[in-house]
């Protein structure tokens, strides 16, 4: 199969494979006509980001987003990778990326947040797990999140407000798992 497609696959369906496989798909990049090749730098470079290799998914972000433009979904991944580093800096710029797509949108603000905050800039921190829970009212991480660092503000008012959001979420999540018999 072509290089993009069992990228695609291995990931997908969750197929096992090891780097050397990598190392060879990527190697059969380079013989692709522009467009694939690009999608199949982000198909590679999420696969990268599931096996922790940095250098790897840094390189195919580059390759895809050189031919297609930003790539949310792989910026968001590598982002976690260099946080997993200590690299937070360098994650800012991979997390404003990912911000322009509403799928990845939610934990990008969530990661953002994470960052701020531990860099004392709290009320920013604030500002991104608002949007976090705007973008996705139904995630409770970014209501937590709000608890904590309205708690931290000595905004107790607001820090109880959070939390009884958070367990009327809890309550209606719930009741929809008893619902669909997942309980």
């Amino acid at each position: 199969p072509n290089v993009l497609r069992a990228a695609c696959e291995i990931r997908n369906r969750r197929l096992a494979t090891d780097r050397a496989r990598l190392m060879r798909l990527a190697r059969e990049l380079r013989s692709l006509a522009p467009a694939e090749q690009g999608l199949g730098y982000a198909a590679l470079g999420l696969l990268c980001c599931a096996f922790g290799d940095l250098k790897g998914a840094l390189d195919c972000y580059r390759g895809a987003s050189a031919t297609l433009g930003g790539q949310s979904q792989l910026a968001l991944e590598v982002a976690r990778l260099l946080l997993a580093a200590g690299r937070a800096n360098e994650a800012v710029e991979f997390l404003t990326l990912a911000l322009d797509d509403d799928k990845d949108r939610s934990a990008a603000h969530g990661y953002l947040a994470f960052i701020l905050s531990r860099q004392g800039r709290l009320q920013a921190a604030r500002s991104e797990l608002e949007q976090a829970h705007h973008a996705a009212p139904c995630w409770d991480e970014p209501l937590k999140g709000l608890v904590q660092l309205h708690r931290q503000l000595g905004e107790h008012a607001l820090a109880d407000d959070y939390a009884a959001r958070l367990a009327a979420l809890g309550v209606q999540q719930e009741a929809l798992r008893r619902q669909l018999g997942m309980s």
